[in-house]
C-alpha cells in the first residue's frame, strides 16, 4: 500500500465523488520538482495548480529498451520542536513495467471504477517513443492509507534504464502536506511512533 500511495502522487485521475455535494479534500503539494537526466532523449515539463493539481508532460524522443527500474523514498518531515524525521518507505529497483500493469488493472469501487492511472500517462512497456501526460492529477485524502499520520512528507522517485549499462532517466521530488479531517479510524503509524518515543 505504500507503493500505491506513492504512485497516486503523480498518476491518479482527478477523482471526485459525483454523488456527494461536499467538495473532496486533496493532498497539498508545497513543492514539486522533476528533472530529466537524459535531456536529449527525454523532455519533462510540469506545473502544480492551486497546490493540489499536477500537470506533468513527458516527451520521449526515443524508445528505451531493456528494463526500467523504479525507486521510491518517503520520509515524514518534523513539524514541531523536538520531532525527528521518520523514514517511512524506501525501496530500490522495482520493476516499473509491473507497477504500471498493476495500477492500470486496479480500480476502486468507491471512485466509480476509475483506474489509478490516467490513460494518457506511460501505459506500455517497453517505454516507447511518444508524448505522455498527467492532466490535473490529484490525490484525495481518503485515498491515503490510514497509517499515514498528519503532517509533511518528502517523496522522491527515480527511474533508471538497464540496457547493457545503467542509465538514470528522470526523478521527481515532492513536499506534500497531509491534513485530513479528524477521523476515528485507528492510525497504526501514530501508535507505533508514540510507542517508539516512549
Amino acid at each position: 500500500m505504500w507503493l500505491n500511495a506513492l504512485i497516486l502522487l503523480a498518476t491518479t485521475s482527478s477523482w471526485t465523488t459525483k454523488n456527494s455535494n461536499v467538495e473532496a479534500t486533496f493532498l497539498q503539494f508545497e513543492s514539486f520538482y522533476s528533472q530529466s537526466f537524459v535531456p536529449n532523449a527525454l523532455h519533462i515539463s510540469y506545473r502544480v495548480e492551486n497546490g493540489i493539481g499536477i500537470y506533468y508532460n513527458i516527451s520521449a524522443l526515443q524508445s528505451f529498451p531493456g528494463k526500467i527500474l523504479f525507486s521510491v523514498f518517503i520520509r515524514k518531515i518534523p513539524t514541531n520542536m523536538g520531532e525527528q524525521s521518520v523514514n517511512i518507505f524506501k525501496h530500490k529497483n522495482l520493476d516499473f513495467c509491473k507497477i504500471i500493469e498493476l495500477m492500470r488493472n486496479f480500480t476502486n469501487d468507491e471512485f466509480k471504477n476509475e483506474t489509478l492511472i490516467q490513460s494518457t500517462f506511460i501505459n506500455s512497456c517497453p517505454f516507447t517513443r511518444g508524448f505522455y501526460y498527467v492532466e490535473n492529477g490529484t490525490v484525495r485524502m481518503e485515498a491515503i492509507p490510514l497509517y499515514f499520520a498528519r503532517g509533511l512528507y518528502w517523496v522522491q522517485i527515480e527511474l533508471v534504464q538497464v540496457f547493457g549499462e545503467v542509465t538514470k532517466l528522470m526523478n521527481a521530488k515532492a513536499k506534500c502536506r497531509y491534513e485530513p479531517e479528524p477521523r476515528d479510524d485507528f492510525n497504526i503509524f501514530t501508535t507505533l511512533a508514540n510507542s517508539h518515543s516512549n
